[in-house]
């Protein structure tokens, strides 16, 4: 691209580009991380010290972003992430102390204080029930965590997306787990109708009536709803969530006129996982260090979209070790299993399955 090209872009356009590739990119560090994991931020600023590490429109919306969140209390400088408005219901406790993390610094804030979040009172009846089941063994991804937590914090609908067994839905159902939020889970396939999902007319105890269905249930009695393998489904059956990720009702045209309009409760959360990037997903990058890269794309609405993507990987070795420790494992099993496994994959074999007693 010519200099005179570069120039005639808009501002929301223009690109950087990167001194080790060539590719135009709008952030280096994001860059790095995804093409070149053998290279660090800091050896680019000492290879290319008169290059930029943003581009134009990456520093708008990191300026964007910042002021936003200093408005809101940023996860990570705020000492209570509030949930929701105060119900009575619901009682601040620690970070570190909900979700079993020891004495990180990650569960600490800008003040070295403990970061406070809202733990709601399990309630007796039908909502207990749809309250996850807590996994004692399952480790979370400060980071990832966090950028959920704060995602409920602000109520922004939020998606994980990444390959198939790398915890997503998971890690939803085991955030609402310890703080106590009931969960709807709705799996997309090929299959899933409009119906399915926002409800539909059935004979109960000889009368029509009409049946809400999972989404409308969630917005009505406040839990989260989980669209699982959002990606899977028909373009003219996710349509139905744009007023929803909008933060507006829900309206059924086909239902009664007591269940036309459901309007979001002030609890009701909405979450998505997928195995792609957002294509059909209106979202923003949201980077754990405050880069805003709007490089994946539907349409023009992107650039005012305030919802949150995190791009979840395979866990590493580290994490490997604390998950089967965490499950009771001796430490020389677990480095022999792990490596076991990590060579039947880059042999592309299938790895021998062992019991233990």
């Amino acid at each position: 691209m010519t200099q005179t090209a570069e120039k005639e872009q808009p501002v929301a356009n223009k690109k950087i580009a990167c001194q080790i590739c060539g590719a135009l990119i709008h952030s280096v560090q994001i860059h790095i991380r995804d093409e070149h994991p053998d290279y660090t931020v800091d050896q680019y600023k000492e290879d290319f010290p008169d290059s930029p590490l943003l581009s134009e429109a990456m520093e708008a919306k990191v300026r964007q972003n910042r002021e936003e969140k200093s408005k809101i209390g940023h996860i990570n400088s705020a000492n209570v992430i509030p949930m929701t408005a105060n119900s009575g219901l619901e009682t601040q406790q620690s970070l570190s102390s909900v979700f079993k993390l020891g004495s990180t610094k990650a569960a600490l804030n800008g003040n070295g204080d403990p970061i406070m979040i809202t733990v709601f009172a399990r309630s007796k009846g039908s909502d207990e029930i749809m309250i996850p089941d807590i996994d004692e063994n399952f480790v979370f991804d400060i980071d990832i965590l966090k950028n959920i937590l704060l995602g409920f914090a602000i109520n922004r609908p939020i998606l994980l997306w990444g390959h198939a067994g790398t915890g997503k839905s998971s890690l939803f159902e085991q955030v609402c787990a310890r703080t106590n939020r009931p969960l709807i889970r709705v799996q997309h396939t090929i299959g899933t109708e409009e119906s399915h999902i926002v409800g539909q007319w059935t004979v109960r105890d000889g009368a029509t009536v009409f049946e809400l269905g999972p989404l409308a249930v969630a917005m009505k009695e406040g839990h989260i709803y989980m669209a699982d393998e959002y990606d899977f489904g028909m373009p003219s059956v996710l349509a139905v969530y744009q007023s929803v990720l909008e933060g507006k009702s829900l309206v059924i045209k086909e239902a009664d006129a007591a269940n036309r309009v459901i309007r979001p409760h002030p609890n009701f959360r909405f979450v998505a996982t997928g195995n792609t990037n957002g294509i059909r997903f209106d979202l923003l990058v949201v980077d754990y260090l405050d880069l805003m890269a709007p490089d994946h794309r539907t349409n023009d609405s992107i650039e005012n979209s305030k919802n949150i993507y995190v791009g979840v990987r395979a866990i590493g070795q580290e994490e490997d070790m604390a998950v089967l420790s965490a499950m009771g494992q001796c430490r020389e099993f677990t480095e022999w299993i792990i490596a076991t496994l990590r060579h039947a994959v880059l042999a592309q074999v299938s790895p021998p399955i062992y019991v233990t007693h």
